[in-house]
C-alpha cells in the first residue's frame, strides 16, 4: 500500500486538475467490472426518493430553481463563453465557464425585487472574486454597463423570457 504523504497529495492534486491526466485516469478504469462486495457496498447508498436526504427532488441547494442549466448556458452564450476578467475561453480551459452572481443573492432569479446581474468567470477568477465584494461588485457593474449596455443575458426567444422574468 502506498504511503500518502503531503507531497504526494499535492502532486496528485496538481495532476488531477490536468485534463490529460483526468482522461488517462478515466480510460484506465474503462471496461473494468466492480467486485460483488463493491456493488453491495455501493447499493447501500440509495438514490432518489429512497435516499434519506431526498428533499422533493430539489438539487439546486441554496440557489433559486430558475438558476438552472438553461439559464447558465444563456448567460455563457451572451458573454461568448469567455471569462470577463482574464479573457480565457471554455475551449482554453477544457471545462464550462462558471456563472457568477454579481450581487451575492442566490435567489436573484426568483426574487422580483432582486438585481439580476451575472457574469462568466473561469474557476480561478471565480475563486478570487468571492472575497472583497466591495471591489468586485462595482467592477462588474461598470463592465456590464459600459461594455454590454447594462445587459448580462439575452432573452431572445419568448419561452426563455417567460422562464427568467
Amino acid at each position: 500500500m502506498r504511503k500518502v504523504t503531503p507531497a504526494w497529495r499535492k502532486a496528485y492534486a496538481i495532476r488531477s486538475m490536468n485534463p490529460v491526466w483526468r482522461k488517462r485516469l478515466s480510460d484506465s478504469h474503462r471496461g473494468k467490472r466492480l467486485t460483488p462486495m463493491t456493488r453491495r457496498l455501493m447499493g447501500r447508498h440509495r438514490s432518489g426518493v429512497r435516499n434519506s436526504q431526498w428533499v422533493d427532488g430539489r438539487s439546486f441547494g441554496k440557489y433559486c430553481i430558475k438558476f438552472n442549466k438553461r439559464f447558465k448556458n444563456n448567460v455563457r452564450a451572451f458573454f461568448s463563453h469567455t471569462c470577463v476578467v482574464c479573457g480565457k475561453t471554455q475551449a482554453d480551459l477544457g471545462c464550462l465557464i462558471d456563472v457568477h452572481h454579481v450581487y451575492s443573492n442566490p435567489n436573484a432569479c426568483c426574487d422580483p425585487n432582486a438585481q439580476r446581474y451575472f457574469v462568466t468567470l473561469c474557476r480561478a477568477c471565480h475563486t478570487r472574486t468571492r472575497f472583497n465584494t466591495d471591489y468586485w461588485e462595482p467592477y462588474f457593474m461598470e463592465l456590464i454597463n459600459s461594455k454590454y449596455s447594462g445587459h448580462c443575458y439575452s432573452v431572445e426567444n419568448r419561452k426563455l423570457s417567460l422562464w427568467i422574468d
